[in-house]
């Protein structure tokens, strides 16, 4: 109750700041408490957040960068002014490709692409929740379109240095895909996020973990907030 008093009496700003300082302090106080007391997110702030997604990525203005669910762009931008690499958006819900266009509108090394990809292409339905939209989520339904992964094979670059993952269960879709059209061998770096969404998400994390383990080693894991995975075959994996 109090934090809604607050939230509603002080101005946008003030509340903003002091939400901020109070998580900073909240991450913090992390470090002081027993690894084995901690949850996987809770564990992910304490080593870093985003910076774990975000910083010592080894990128430059040559490397291609794949960002499956864009939504709002926040993760794309951050990676393209601090590597200025080049970034193909997949976002497939109409609502967010267009602002993602209307956000990166003045770069020339941002491509937005309204689709996203599987087994096989056509049209979806999901269900539109903010962060959270997907085929399992509830909210408004939106018409979506998707292409099968073998589509992407002639466009991609022979070297794809860096892909992030966060699809809310399309994840448990893609990664199998990709694998088929033996696209995954083309990606140095996977940073993915699995989702407990679907009939059973914990044996189809496992499936998707064997996939990736065929080509990746895993560097690092949080358990369903974020993974990274390295190309055992590449020369420039980076030490995050």
């Amino acid at each position: 109750m109090l934090k809604r008093f607050l939230k509603d009496a002080l101005p946008t700003q003030t509340w903003q700041r002091m939400f901020s300082f109070r998580r900073f302090i909240s991450w913090k106080l992390l470090r002081y408490r027993r690894s084995t007391n901690l949850s996987p997110i809770q564990l992910f702030q304490r080593d870093g957040y985003n910076d774990l997604i975000t910083q010592n990525l080894g990128l430059g203005n040559g490397s291609q960068v794949w960002d499956f669910g864009g939504y709002m762009g926040d993760w794309s931008e951050l990676v393209l002014h601090r590597y200025n690499c080049s970034i193909s958006i997949f976002e497939p819900v109409p609502a967010f490709a267009e602002k993602l266009r209307v956000r990166f509108k003045d770069s020339d090394r941002v491509v937005v692409h309204e689709f996203g990809i599987g087994r096989l292409g056509g049209k979806r339905y999901f269900q539109v929740s903010g962060d959270g939209t997907g085929a399992f989520a509830g909210g408004q339904p939106s018409q979506v379109a998707f292409r099968p992964a073998l589509e992407l094979v002639l466009d991609s670059p022979e070297v794809v240095s860096l892909m992030a993952v966060n699809i809310e269960g399309g994840e448990y879709e893609l990664i199998p895909a990709l694998d088929e059209a033996n696209l995954l061998a083309r990606i140095q770096v996977i940073f993915i996020q699995f989702h407990k969404v679907g009939e059973d998400w914990e044996q189809e994390r496992k499936n998707c973990q064997k996939v990736l383990s065929k080509t990746h080693s895993l560097d690092w894991d949080y358990p369903f907030v974020w993974e990274k995975w390295s190309s055992m075959s590449s020369s420039r994996i980076s030490n995050v």
